[in-house]
């Protein structure tokens, strides 16, 4: 359909400078008419580049308030996410918490490289990966599955000012929120989902109970939702926080995210492509032939440009005004 609606637009500019083409033939004007047209073209398309830029800063200023808004929803996802992954921080170094801690350190030495995203692909070309899903054997993939999950999230950086430092206000790029789509999940999938068949009896939550640090970890899980205050860690309240950040806040921050990196509306985009073709062939163009002196030919043709352009211009705009007003009107 959009295809058509601009094939059609070209077509009746086609038209139209056929028809200004022959005209221009059958009734060539004399030299001071010439002159006179020129100063026309440049005063009409300054009017019209002043109204079309008056529309034009106007959608701007709308959408740069939208995005504003959209941006004040954005932060106050991109803290809960930023208080799970502060969480998991502590997760992490809980060592009595993975039950058998010395899977984490054989993961750690036999496959020092691996991330989750990477292993996880369906597109890698490592035969490490393939023999690591039908080889190892050597330590439970269920907890190697939700260690690389963890660490994908919190980063291995070693300053982690923004895990102390509660003013640190980290925010994500819409790569970096497509990059943490899948480890999310592993929470719920793992303490939920397939918690009989993978998970059951492999983490000690009574060990992670009496961690030091299970105060921050209270708090940090509590800032996520009030309903996750006061709860003890147990396997339901690890699947219920990552149902949460996975499949409500997660998505909602990527929506708006790559909402508010999208372009500008394509009735603005149209219409500054306008300004700039008025604005050369309609000002800059007739400029040179007002300030030039040249020959009758050369302000012949200078006249001939400009009229096309300008009138290709308009009749862009005419068959793009039913759109624009569509766009002005939409709720």
């Amino acid at each position: 359909m959009l295809k058509k609606n601009i094939t059609t637009r070209i077509l009746v500019i086609i038209i139209a400078i056929l028809i200004v083409t022959l005209i221009y033939v059958k009734y060539p004007l004399p030299h001071e008419k010439i002159d006179g047209l020129i100063s026309n073209l440049f005063k009409v398309s300054s009017i019209l580049i002043a109204l079309f830029m008056a529309y034009i800063f106007s959608k701007i200023f709308k959408v740069r308030s939208e995005r504003e808004e959209r941006k004040k929803e954005i932060d106050k996802i991109a803290y809960k996410i930023t208080e799970f992954r502060r969480f998991l921080y502590y997760l992490m170094r809980c060592r009595g918490f993975w039950g058998d801690y010395s899977d984490i350190e054989k993961l750690k030495r036999f496959y020092p490289d691996f991330t989750y995203n990477q292993i996880k692909s369906h597109n890698h070309n490592d035969d490490r990966i393939t023999k690591y899903w039908l080889d190892e054997e050597r330590f439970s993939k269920t907890r190697a599955d939700i260690y690389l999950a963890s660490e994908e999230l919190v980063g291995k950086e070693k300053n982690i000012d923004w895990v102390l430092n509660e003013n640190t206000k980290p925010s994500y790029s819409q790569e970096q929120l497509e990059y943490f789509y899948y480890p999310t999940s592993v929470y719920w999938y793992y303490f939920s989902h397939r918690w009989h068949k993978f998970t059951k009896g492999l983490f000690d939550f009574q060990e992670l109970a009496r961690d030091y640090h299970i105060g921050d970890m209270k708090t940090h899980l509590s800032n996520i939702d009030e309903r996750f205050s006061n709860s003890d860690i147990d396997k339901d309240l690890l699947a219920e926080v990552g149902t949460e950040i996975h499949e409500k806040q997660w998505e909602k921050i990527y929506d708006l995210t790559r909402i508010n990196n999208g372009k500008l509306p394509k009735s603005v985009r149209s219409l500054i492509s306008i300004v700039i073709l008025i604005g050369v062939f309609g000002v800059l163009l007739p400029l040179i032939g007002a300030f030039g002196d040249f020959e009758f030919i050369v302000d012949s043709v200078i006249s001939f440009v400009s009229v096309t352009a300008l009138v290709g211009c308009l009749i862009w705009i005419l068959l793009d005004i039913s759109s624009i007003i569509k766009s002005e009107i939409k709720i």
